[in-house]
C-alpha cells in the first residue's frame, strides 16, 4: 500500500542500522580513542531524500568555489589543466574534512538529525589510555576488534522484537583472515539481525551522517588532548551536544537522552582487563 504524502514515519520490526567507526584500534599516542557509531531508523527513504538535498547543496558550493578559483588562475595567466567534471560520488560529508566554507552544510546535516523525532543514535567509545584497556590484546587483531565491538554495540541497541538490516561502512577484510565481517555480525547478533552488508560511504548519505555524528562525539573526547582546536569541528560538535543539554560529549560520561530524539554515548568499560606483562 502506498502511503500518502505527509504520512507518519514507517514503523516495524525490520529497522535499518547504519554503522561507522572512528579512530584506530591499535594503541596510538595521536589516537587515544576508538569509536563505533550506529544510526537506527525505519523511514530510510524520507531521510535519504531529505539529506541528499543537503549533499546537493554542498556539491554545488564546492563546484562553484573550484570554478571560481580556476577562473582566477586563468585571469592571472597561470596555466591550468583542462576542466575535469567529477562525478557526484566524489563528494561526501566527512567530519575530518570539514572546512570553514563547508561548515554551514555540516550544521544543516546535524540540525536535520536533531529535528527528527524518529532519530536513534548510539556511540560506543573506547578509551585506550585506561589501564587494562587493550582492544588488540582482548580481541586478537584490529579486524577481530571491529567485529567484536560492532556486535557489542548493536546487540545492546536492537530490541528482541526487531530484526535489523545492517549496513556498515566498507572495511577491507585482511586477505589471510578467515572471518567475514558480515557473517560474524549475523552470527553474533542471532535473531536480532535479518542481514548484514557493507557499502562505501560515498554511496550512502546515511553512512555519511553517522560519520558526522560520531565525529562530533569523538572530537569532544579528543579535545582535551589536542594542542590546537579546530574551530569548525568544535562548533559543529557543540551544536549537536547543545541539543541534548550538555556542553561536551567527552565530559558527559555514560548518558542517554530521549529528546529531541534518542541519543546515547557509551564509554565502554570492559569486564575483563588486559594485564601487560613487563
Amino acid at each position: 500500500m502506498m502511503l500518502p504524502p505527509g504520512a507518519p514515519p514507517v514503523t516495524g520490526g525490520f529497522p535499518f542500522i547504519f554503522s561507522d567507526e572512528s579512530g584506530v584500534v591499535e594503541s596510538s599516542a595521536t589516537e587515544p580513542f576508538y569509536g563505533i557509531g550506529m544510526l537506527k531508523l525505519s523511514d530510510a527513504g524520507r531521510w535519504s531524500d531529505d539529506l541528499n538535498l543537503v549533499l546537493d547543496r554542498l556539491v554545488s558550493n564546492l563546484q562553484l568555489r573550484a570554478e571560481s578559483k580556476r577562473q582566477s588562475l586563468i585571469a592571472a595567466g597561470i596555466p591550468v589543466p583542462p576542466k575535469l567534471k567529477l562525478p557526484r560520488s566524489a563528494y561526501e560529508f566527512k567530519f575530518a574534512k570539514m572546512t570553514k566554507p563547508t561548515r554551514p552544510f555540516y550544521e544543516e546535516l546535524v540540525n536535520y538529525f536533531i529535528a527528527q523525532p524518529d532519530g536513534y543514535f548510539c556511540a560506543l567509545v573506547i578509551d585506550k589510555t585506561k589501564p587494562g584497556v587493550d582492544p588488540i590484546g582482548a580481541c586478537g587483531s584490529s579486524w577481530d576488534a571491529l567485529i567484536t565491538y560492532s556486535i557489542t554495540l548493536l546487540r545492546n541497541n536492537i530490541s528482541n522484537s526487531e530484526r535489523a538490516i545492517i549496513i556498515a561502512d566498507n572495511y577491507q577484510k585482511p586477505r589471510a583472515h578467515p572471518h567475514y565481517f558480515e557473517r560474524q555480525l549475523f552470527r553474533g547478533l542471532g535473531a536480532k539481525a535479518a542481514n548484514v552488508t557493507m557499502m562505501d560511504s560515498s554511496a550512502s548519505i546515511l553512512l555519511q551522517l553517522v560519520d558526522v555524528l560520531l565525529g562530533c562525539v569523538m572530537y569532544h573526547y579528543k579535545m582535551p588532548k589536542l594542542k590546537n582546536i579546530d574551530a569548525e569541528k568544535r562548533t559543529v560538535a557543540d551544536l549537536l551536544a547543545s541539543a541534548y543539554s550538555i556542553t561536551s560529549f567527552g565530559s558527559a560520561g555514560n548518558f542517554r537522552r530521549y529528546k529531541p530524539n534518542y541519543f546515547s554515548v557509551w564509554p565502554f568499560d570492559p569486564k575483563y582487563r588486559v594485564v601487560r606483562r613487563p
